[in-house]
């Protein structure tokens, strides 16, 4: 057994040996291509330097600066010039165009007379009342306080009217009367407010109206023997009906019209004064003696309405504040009295009423005269301005490759 494993052993171990040494020997791998050298970055571009503004194109910027410093503040003269002086100096088409148009706006606010005036420097100015075409809060309290005292009219009228017999039949009626009044000119002011100067135009026509009823109630006093004199509750109603009527041709007068308050009040001030004059014209002329009252009063009537119209011809040429009207008033006021007087002190009981009438006469002439002159420097009041018409005309602009065309107006 031995004998024959052992070659059988070497046999199957000599054919183990030839089978390996026919089997190919195993390849090595290919060696992995190398990668590819990567191009090199191209190098960054260097960045390129800040440009800097010409020392021209910064000078134009520092006047273009300072010119709009000048608008700011309010010199439109001065910023007009320096931008029409930068724009045909311009380094570009837009850098001009937009210096002429802050030229043109320059322009505009210098040829409307226009000012910066900071909201809490307006205070009680009537500025915002004209430009909104409103009336002003003085107007109004002045009407509210004359609708108490036509209330009080009102009710003596109706107390005199029932021929009241207590203190309760015209205090009562008084009260009722001027409440309803304030009413009514609440439900009047309702809303935005009335127009600019209407409430100074009820004022102006309640006092002349009331100034004729009294005058002509006077007048036929003392131009009638007792007998045909007018009962108590006739001159109320003479006297109340003129002050109504006065006071609404004031508000008509005042709604359809370019009424201002100094214009309204220059009307009652013409009335009033050309009255007292042609009052004491007219006692002059008819001496010391019975009339005398009624010469006076009847003169009076007569020129208070003269020159209520007088005063309505030249109101909107004339065009005063409320406050020179008022100064007129204290100039004619101030000259009468000294006028008259010095002559009734120098005169003692020699005066006599042709020469105390003429002499106070000129004297309200004479401070009419003084009070002229001296607030002739005053600004007028030509109140709200009116709107001017829409006006339009074509624009053209040059752009890259073309232009474009436009409509421009104001309106």
């Amino acid at each position: 057994m031995r004998s024959i494993f052992l070659p059988l052993a070497a046999t199957l171990l000599l054919v183990g040996a030839t089978a390996h040494a026919d089997d190919p020997a195993p390849t090595a791998p290919a060696p992995l291509p190398a990668p590819p050298t990567p191009a090199p970055l191209p190098a960054a571009p260097t960045a390129a330097p800040t440009p800097t503004a010409t020392p021209a194109i910064g000078s134009y910027r520092a006047r273009y600066v300072e010119a709009r410093e000048s608008l700011l503040a309010g010199h439109f003269d001065e910023c007009r010039d320096a931008f029409a002086t930068l724009a045909a100096e311009a380094p570009s088409e837009s850098d001009r165009l937009l210096a002429s148009e802050m030229a043109d706006i320059c322009g505009n606010l210098a040829k409307k007379g226009l000012a910066f005036v900071h909201q809490k420097d307006l205070g009680e100015s009537n500025l915002s009342a004209k430009a909104t075409g409103i009336r002003t809060t003085d107007e109004l309290a002045i009407l509210y306080t004359n609708a108490v005292l036509y209330g009080v009219g009102t009710g003596f009228f109706v107390g005199a009217a029932v021929d009241a017999k207590g203190p309760a039949g015209f205090v009562l009626p008084m009260i009722g009367t001027a409440g309803v009044a304030s009413a009514l000119i609440y439900a009047a002011d309702r809303g935005k407010g009335m127009p600019y100067g209407v409430p100074q135009s009820i004022t102006t026509g309640l006092y002349l109206g009331f100034e004729q009823g009294l005058l002509w109630t006077l007048w036929q006093d003392a131009n009638n023997s007792y007998s045909n004199r007018w009962k108590e509750n006739t001159k109320a109603a003479v006297i109340w009906g003129s002050a109504t009527l006065g006071a609404l041709a004031g508000g008509i007068v005042g709604a359809t019209s370019t009424a201002t308050p100094g214009r309204a009040s220059w009307v009652g001030s013409t009335g009033l004064w050309t009255g007292v004059v042609a009052g004491f014209a007219g006692l002059a002329a008819h001496g010391d003696g019975r009339g005398d009252d009624a010469a006076f009063e009847l003169t009076a009537a007569i020129g208070v309405a003269a020159g209520a119209g007088i005063g309505l011809l030249t109101a909107k040429a004339v065009s005063p504040s409320i406050a020179r009207v008022r100064f007129l008033d204290l100039g004619a006021l101030a000259g009468g009295l000294l006028a008259g007087g010095l002559y009734y002190a120098a005169a003692d009981r020699s005066s006599n009423a042709t020469a105390f009438s003429t002499i106070t006469a000129l004297g309200v002439l004479g401070g009419l005269g003084t009070a002229w002159a001296l607030t002739s420097s005053m600004p007028r009041d030509d109140g709200p301005r009116v709107k001017d018409e829409a006006k339009f005309s074509p624009t053209i602009a040059p752009t890259q490759g073309g232009a474009t065309f436009g409509v421009a107006g104001t309106f």
